[in-house]
């Protein structure tokens, strides 16, 4: 049950039962997360659990709508190559209803009983690049539909329901989450989990966790096991610019001009900016997902400094990949279409013709 994943909630809620009844049995320190010793130097512990919450998010994914080829990453130690494309980023696709709540609370538990795990049972199961990027996808998507309550129709989406019936997004799913608690006899989560602002810090905190732990060990054995993927920074990238707060563009800047700055230094691990501010040192380079999420935070924000910055940023990136040729920075469809209404809400509509 480790490579469940089918379209829908019901192969990821019959897994999830056989994970609490192999745990209920004492199988954990019996081998219930090793693999075949072909895989089980590449395949996470982990595995199961992430591989519950990414069917959990299904009803959350956008189908690659965000842009950018997905290939297998000889680098990631082969613990996941596909990602769903789980970024948000065009209007048409964001839309928010009953089954994206049911998602999130549903994920959000295995979420919880993961990190469960990882502290009853370390020596067989413990954080990982693959756990600390299913854990920001998971706050990323609480931050999205958190921030639909101060503005539904901002950010480009839509709630679908009735208001005034349901109440707001962060009612939901506490309604949602306290009906677990009652049938599973947990405690309920504090109220961070319902706010935008306190899943923001969540993820930085989980992010500065991972990245300590990873220069910590950038020599040694356990460098593999929390190397940083661009997945954990577009989660935030996305949360960010989906979150309808105030400043959030100019945190998302600072994180992706750090993303720019270690793919410049990529082969020096020891050459790091400490420009506090401008630049939030980071651990990977960006790929076209974190150019088109920045892109779109721009033009959601229109203006005539917005939409030049857009197209200085189209130019650069075209620049990138014309000098390294490398697929995961290509510009694609998502990444015109939103340059150009960038430009086009600045009054900058005749620039884009050169672009196509």
């Amino acid at each position: 049950f480790a490579k469940q994943n089918v379209t829908g909630d019901h192969g990821a809620r019959q897994a999830e039962h056989l994970l609490d009844w192999s745990i209920s049995n004492s199988l954990v320190p019996h081998g219930l997360f090793n693999h075949s010793p072909d895989i089980s130097d590449v395949i996470s512990p982990n595995y199961t659990c992430v591989n519950i919450i990414e069917t959990y998010l299904l009803p959350c994914a956008y189908g690659g709508i965000i842009g950018g080829i997905r290939q297998s990453d000889d680098n990631y130690s082969g613990l996941i190559s596909y990602d769903n494309g789980q970024y948000a980023t065009l209007t048409k696709h964001f839309a928010i209803n009953a089954s994206y709540n049911r998602a999130i609370v549903d994920a959000t538990r295995v979420m919880m009983k993961m990190k469960n795990l990882h502290t009853r049972f370390p020596e067989y199961i413990s954080s990982d690049s693959l756990s600390i990027k299913a854990e920001l996808n998971v706050w990323s998507k609480r931050a999205y539909v958190l921030g639909r309550d101060d503005d539904v129709h901002g950010c480009g989406g839509v709630l679908i329901s009735d208001r005034n019936q349901t109440g707001t997004s962060a009612n939901m799913l506490r309604s949602l989450e306290l009906e677990d608690v009652s049938l599973n006899g947990t405690k309920p989560f504090d109220e961070s989990f319902y706010t935008v602002s306190g899943c923001l810090e969540k993820m930085e905190e989980i992010l500065s966790n991972a990245e300590d732990e990873y220069t910590k060990n950038m020599f040694g054995p356990e460098k593999e096991r929390y190397k940083p993927h661009v997945d954990w920074y577009n989660h935030i990238l996305g949360a960010l610019i989906r979150s309808n707060t105030e400043g959030t563009l100019s945190k998302a800047k600072t994180i992706f001009r750090g993303m720019e700055e270690f793919q410049n230094n990529s082969h020096d691990e020891n050459s790091r900016s400490n420009n506090q501010g401008a630049i939030r040192p980071c651990w990977s380079s960006p790929d076209t997902v974190s150019y088109n999420t920045i892109l779109f935070g721009l033009s959601q924000n229109p203006g005539i400094v917005q939409g030049k910055e857009a197209g200085e940023l189209l130019q650069k990136m075209n620049e990138n990949y014309g000098r390294s040729n490398n697929p995961s920075i290509r510009p694609d469809d998502v990444t015109y279409g939103v340059v150009m209404n960038a430009l086009a809400q600045a009054g900058m509509a005749p620039p884009p013709e050169k672009n196509l």
